[in-house]
């Protein structure tokens, strides 16, 4: 049997369980501590917003994981299929985690006009990464695998930098945690 050489879209496989906001796979986890000192309405509605944002983000990162694209995606290139097969093989893996992604962003903006700017910088960066999710899906069906690579690339980077700012505020329990 002749071994397939692992592409750059192989090694980023991974990034299929690592989108969303963090691991975190249960809403357990407290508030964040921000909402109990609150004195404004300005806060206490970001301290709200944030809460909320927390869950759906414990919900989006549960989502991706039942997808299970990693281990899909190696049973896949498993079977000795062509770049271009294996790269149309994927995309419906990938369309998955973007619908997930999509419906994610809509539950965000469903949360109500964002209170900072962190918070829009969230929703704006979780759609840029939407649309590269959606570049890399519509390459994968056209088998091509260096402009998928690219859009998973930009994917990749949008989705850390949105970690990085909801974790660099302190606020929020769950999104960012996976950063």
């Amino acid at each position: 049997m002749q071994r397939r050489p692992v592409t750059r879209l192989h090694l980023l496989l991974l990034c299929g369980v690592l989108a969303g906001c963090g691991g975190e796979s249960s809403d357990s986890r407290p508030a964040p501590a921000t909402s109990t000192t609150t004195s404004t309405a300005g806060d206490a509605d970001r301290a709200e917003w944030v809460r909320g944002a927390d869950r759906l983000c414990a919900r989006v990162a549960r989502e991706v994981v039942a997808l299970d694209v990693q281990a899909r995606g190696e049973a896949l290139q498993k079977e000795g299929l062509s770049e271009p097969d294996l790269m149309r093989g994927l995309a419906p893996l990938f369309e998955e985690q973007r619908a997930a992604i999509e419906r994610f962003a809509k539950a965000l903006e469903g949360l109500g006009p964002p209170p900072r700017d962190t918070e829009r910088e969230l929703i704006e960066a979780t759609r840029e990464a939407e649309r590269e999710l959606a570049a890399a899906v519509s390459a994968m069906r056209e088998g091509k695998s260096e402009d998928a690579n690219d859009s998973l690339q930009r994917y990749a980077a949008l989705s850390q930098k949105s970690a990085e700012a909801a974790a660099a505020t302190g606020d929020y329990s769950i999104c960012g945690s996976g950063s």
